[in-house]
């Protein structure tokens, strides 16, 4: 029987990253993808791309059952954070009646309450003890200490970030972002690092870690596997304590030999593909469950670099 998977916001990055480690798995898998227009290259990816109302709209859970109910994928993957924010706050029991057959690739509503929001990734941190970048109310500014960096409390990759260097440029960081979060700035000198975290129930954990250099646009442009005993701890105890069932991806800076996390992205990230073909295939993984094949080492990886680039696809 061919499988078939609906995900969502197939016009972006992270969307056709998991559908390339699909297609790279089940060759004849039947790809539907939603987006809310038709103005990218999600057709490259997809075998058909559907329109569907933004995940903010009353009318979006009519247009997604209408799909599902329409196209009965056997899985299905948000994969924006407005959408994944929504289907959070739906009961067990409304979620089983919206998805049915279908079954939901994320990392369920425990993680997604505790790291969507970045303020409440931040007390989270605190409460296991794990270091991250000293947090400020827009009141405190007698107490900035900069530079400081400004940015939504909720949002989907690099955008309305702003490195500010006094209390003019912080205020006029708030003008573009109306529900901050004003954090102190932790310098990359020593890198900056994403990592790639997978567990089942909060066990047999596995993670990836890359450095990385970022676009201007904000995702990853350049990255190289990287392996550290003491990174890996941290992220082992975040998976751990929130019982992790699924795939994060856990963002850090060092300094002065210190490691902070400064965020954790609730959901597969964007560089899913590049760590597939080491091994390391956290979409895979979660449609099969063990099955024997999920072992992985990150010590033992060899020391590969990878470039990521952008190019035109002719679709029309």
């Amino acid at each position: 029987m061919t499988q078939k998977f609906l995900l969502s916001s197939i016009g972006g990055l992270l969307a056709q990253n998991v559908a390339s480690c699909i297609r790279d798995e089940f060759p004849d898998a039947f790809i539907v993808g939603t987006d809310t227009h038709r103005e990218h290259a999600g057709s490259h990816f997809a075998d058909q791309v559907l329109i569907i109302d933004r995940a903010d709209s009353k009318e979006f859970l009519p247009s997604l059952k209408a799909k599902l109910r329409e196209y009965e994928p056997q899985y299905y993957f948000p994969l924006n954070e407005a959408e994944l924010g929504l289907l959070s706050k739906m009961s067990s029991n409304e979620l089983e009646s919206l998805f049915q057959e279908t079954q939901l690739i994320w990392a369920g509503k425990r993680v997604l309450d505790a790291f969507l929001d970045k303020e409440n990734t931040m007390v989270y941190l605190d409460s296991i003890q794990i270091k991250r970048p000293k947090s400020y109310l827009p009141n405190d500014f007698e107490s900035f200490k900069y530079p400081l960096v400004v940015k939504p409390k909720s949002s989907s990759g690099s955008k309305n970030i702003f490195l500010c260097n006094n209390l003019e440029e912080v205020k006029s960081a708030l003008v573009f972002v109306k529900d901050p979060v004003i954090q102190e700035y932790i310098p990359d000198v020593e890198g900056e690092y994403t990592v790639g975290v997978f567990a089942e129930n909060g066990n047999d954990i596995r993670t990836v870690a890359f450095r990385r250099r970022l676009s201007p646009g904000g995702g990853t442009s350049w990255c190289e596997v990287y392996f550290d005993s003491e990174l890996t701890q941290i992220c082992e105890t975040v998976a751990r304590s929130i019982e992790l069932d699924g795939s994060i991806n856990i963002q850090l800076r060092k300094n002065d030999g210190e490691y902070f996390v400064f965020e954790i992205n609730p959901r597969f990230s964007s560089t899913v593909h590049i760590r597939s073909k080491l091994g390391f295939n956290d979409v895979l993984w979660s449609l099969r469950g063990s099955d024997g094949n999920m072992s992985f080492d990150a010590s033992n990886l060899d020391a590969k670099t990878f470039a990521v680039y952008q190019s035109e696809v002719q679709i029309d």
